[in-house]
């Protein structure tokens, strides 16, 4: 937590006597709290609004509203979420992680328990999106390399070249117009498709 910018947490929270607590161990790891009381506001507006570094919030019961709103938020703005509840029912537990929920605690928090779980959750969602993010990479890069190979074969097919030739082809078109070699790649495909209808 020894980050140079204080981690801004919405904190959705109604019971009063926990929303105190959950401020008071959040200021010791040196979070900005924004209190908001309770799920009735748009979680979705304030998000937006807000742009918050951490989602706190306390419910009894994740209603599909909510774990839908909490789906919105982890595919369009990411962020880590922590949700405390009373409710441990699987289906509940099963829904809520798929939502993109980082944390899910059944039962009272202590404060110790709070900032053992904070630490925890922020340590998980940092890790996740970095392998999200390295997934993406690995497959945008397999995409690239269908892409190069599927225009490498239509210039084997259609100019009679060898691998060899339509790779160094399509290699001096990229380097002669600037561009990667996944847009020559496209750029052929487009063409072959133009030609082929």
């Amino acid at each position: 937590m020894s980050s140079e910018k204080n981690i801004r947490v919405l904190l959705i929270e109604s019971d009063q006597e926990k929303a105190i607590l959950a401020q008071k161990v959040l200021a010791e790891l040196a979070c900005d709290v924004i209190h908001m009381a309770d799920e009735s506001v748009s979680i979705l507006r304030e998000v937006s609004r807000i742009n918050p570094d951490l989602i706190l919030m306390g419910t009894e019961l994740p209603s599909p509203e909510l774990i839908d709103c909490l789906d919105l938020i982890s595919k369009h703005k990411p962020k880590p979420v922590i949700v405390f509840s009373e409710k441990d029912d699987e289906e509940t537990i099963t829904s809520i992680l798929k939502s993109g929920v980082s944390a899910y605690v059944i039962g009272d928090v202590d404060a110790e328990r709070l900032r053992s779980v904070v630490k925890v959750a922020l340590a998980r969602f940092e890790d996740y999106q970095s392998i999200k993010s390295e997934l993406k990479e690995a497959q945008e890069k397999l995409g690239n390399q269908k892409s190069i190979d599927k225009a490498k074969r239509w210039l084997m097919d259609t100019k009679q070249l060898s691998e060899k030739d339509a790779y160094h082809r399509m290699r001096k078109a990229a380097m002669d117009n600037g561009q990667k070699m996944e847009e020559v790649a496209k750029n052929i495909l487009s063409m072959a498709s133009l030609l082929d209808s």
